[in-house]
């Protein structure tokens, strides 16, 4: 066999792809060369079965989807091609065509995909950088709904936002996931309750909003990545390092702070996040991508919303009775308001490492909080100067844990 793809190199490899396709926690890009030969080496050693796997997987770039499809069908095949050079076990070479990169003793991709690879991570960047600052911006929305009451918010963007995610799932033309899906009871109730804590979610920003708690709500999307890894710790048996440690323990010295200082717990911050954590820790063993998911939870949650905006409405006291037409436009936006960051996220998801993701995160609670003390003027004295401190400080560990991590691997 060709040292390219000795065992000890397929070896590591297949850990390497194990990994990314399995816990999505590694950024596949970065060992694209290994990769490659690990693939083609599997279409000829070891059957197809990883190389279909790894070309399905959503967090895969498009050029190693494209080389694992190709590999998947490697076996055989025999037709005369350029680039890729596997040896058969009698010494004669095999060869197959894969564009833009050259397999043989070096194995490195050529500069044809290395630059797309990086236009698709510049896509992604962008992606995920218009999403959360999508979500930065909600305050200036809901600001204009302030004499619609929030739960009756909440209804109306749970009704729109099915609307409009049927017309994408329409234009795509992606219904296959819902008939299976329709005869698996345990799924759908575990959508059941995701949905419910993505409405406690809505309900609760919104009110924050409406009711001058702008400030708190950015606390509480500060707070969550450290949410999380308490959330990981007790019901994924995750084990954190000690720097997460010290991040989720300078958290905890800031909400203390916090509740001492103001005399009440910060309780918007605290079930935001959650509300959100736990929504992401049941939607990290789901099923469905994030398309699909949020179509689900809304189908699910608009028999109840829709009947709730009709009672209102014959009672003459919703915004659809009283409200004029402006206010009955603002509240139509809610369906594309709230589906498209979602969409443009997933977007970015796919393209980029979880370290850069993890960062461009902090987007969306430092718009929210910009908005709060320079626009709003909510409240912003010397002890909540501490306490949001101490949770930057946090964030501060943590994100540079993260980073020094992800160079190690």
């Amino acid at each position: 066999m060709d040292d390219a793809v000795g065992p000890q190199r397929i070896a590591q490899a297949h850990a390497i792809v194990q990994a990314t396709t399995i816990h999505k926690d590694r950024h596949i890009g970065a060992h694209m060369p290994l990769i490659v030969k690990h693939i083609t080496a599997q279409a000829r050693l070891r059957g197809k079965g990883l190389c279909q796997r790894l070309a399905q997987h959503q967090g895969a770039g498009v050029e190693i989807r494209h080389v694992a499809k190709q590999a998947a069908q490697l076996r055989g095949e025999d037709n005369a091609g350029h680039g890729v050079h596997l040896s058969t076990g009698g010494g004669a070479r095999r060869t197959q065509d894969f564009p833009a990169m050259t397999l043989g003793r070096q194995a490195w991709p050529g500069m044809g995909t290395m630059r797309a690879m990086n236009r698709d991570s510049s896509k992604g960047v962008i992606y995920a950088a218009l999403a959360y600052a999508a979500w930065g911006l909600f305050p200036l929305y809901f600001k204009q709904l302030a004499g619609v009451p929030s739960l009756e918010v909440v209804a109306h963007r749970t009704v729109w936002c099915m609307v409009f995610m049927l017309i994408v799932l329409a234009v795509l033309k992606r219904w296959a996931w819902l008939g299976p899906l329709l005869r698996q009871p345990k799924v759908l109730g575990a959508f059941a309750l995701s949905a419910l804590l993505l409405s406690a979610n809505w309900l609760t920003y919104v009110w924050a909003v409406q009711h001058d708690h702008v400030l708190d709500a950015s606390l509480g999307y500060f707070i969550n990545p450290l949410v999380n890894v308490a959330l990981g710790y007790v019901f994924l048996h995750e084990r954190p390092r000690r720097l997460q440690w010290l991040a989720v323990g300078l958290a905890a010295a800031g909400v203390l702070w916090l509740t001492l200082q103001t005399g009440r717990l910060p309780w918007v911050a605290l079930v935001l996040a959650a509300s959100f954590g736990i929504y992401g820790l049941l939607r990290k063993v789901a099923s469905l991508g994030a398309l699909e998911g949020l179509a689900l939870e809304t189908m699910l949650l608009t028999p109840v919303a829709a009947a709730a905006l009709g009672w209102w409405t014959s009672q003459g006291d919703s915004a659809l009775a009283q409200g004029d037409a402006g206010m009955i436009t603002w509240l139509l936006f809610a369906g594309p308001l709230t589906a498209l960051p979602l969409l443009l996220f997933a977007a970015g998801a796919r393209r980029i490492p979880m370290t850069t993701l993890g960062l461009l995160q902090y987007i969306s609670p430092s718009i929210q909080f910009m908005l709060g003390v320079w626009l709003y003027h909510e409240p912003f004295a010397a002890a909540r100067v501490v306490g949001f401190g101490l949770i930057w400080a946090a964030l501060l560990v943590y994100s540079l844990e993260g980073w020094l991590n992800s160079r190690r691997a």
